[in-house]
């Protein structure tokens, strides 16, 4: 029996047009089913949202990730998605695991205050450098994918005020 996977999204894979735009430039993923089943929205605390690494998709510029917070009542906000087993090996592929992006299991809290432990991915951080100290400034197309996936989701306003804080290095130690 094949289980779905809950999955944890918080940058462009909130995004539905950006996901299809990934599947319509790789053939080998064309007719994979990237419409997401949305659970609920939520977040994951005791992180902070980041710039933590560059990708030649992205302009080279930097692109999201989790960072851990000193700060244990930091979230991250996004959306926890229900994903077939086909689903979860293209947003595998998306990520670029293991090598750009790296899976990694975290307890997310719903709205409802109920912690669900999901699939999430962070970024592979080069070069031995401190995640926390890290950051690459982020192309200003990639903020719009994310905003507008938050936009669809209909994110909490602290979601765009993270991002926007985070797209500009404020919280690099």
């Amino acid at each position: 029996m094949n289980e779905n996977i809950l999955y944890f999204a918080y940058g462009s894979n909130l995004n539905q047009e950006d996901l299809d735009n990934w599947k319509s430039k790789k053939p080998e993923w064309m007719n994979a089913d990237l419409i997401l089943n949305k659970k609920s929205i939520g977040f994951l605390l005791g992180y902070r949202l980041g710039f933590t690494r560059t990708s030649p998709n992205r302009g080279n510029k930097g692109v999201a990730d989790i960072v851990p917070s000193d700060d244990p009542m930091s979230k991250v906000w996004g959306v926890i998605f229900s994903l077939t087993p086909s689903q979860d090996r293209a947003i595998a592929a998306k990520e670029g695991a293991p090598t750009s992006y790296r899976p990694m299991a975290i307890g997310v809290t719903d709205v409802h205050g109920v912690k669900h432990c999901c699939l999430t991915y962070q970024a592979v951080v080069k070069g031995g450098k401190s995640r926390k100290a890290t950051h690459f400034e982020p192309h200003d197309d990639y903020i719009k994918v994310i905003n507008l996936g938050g936009e669809q989701h209909q994110l909490p306003s602290e979601f765009f005020e993270h991002l926007k804080m985070a797209s500009q290095g404020a919280w690099v130690a």
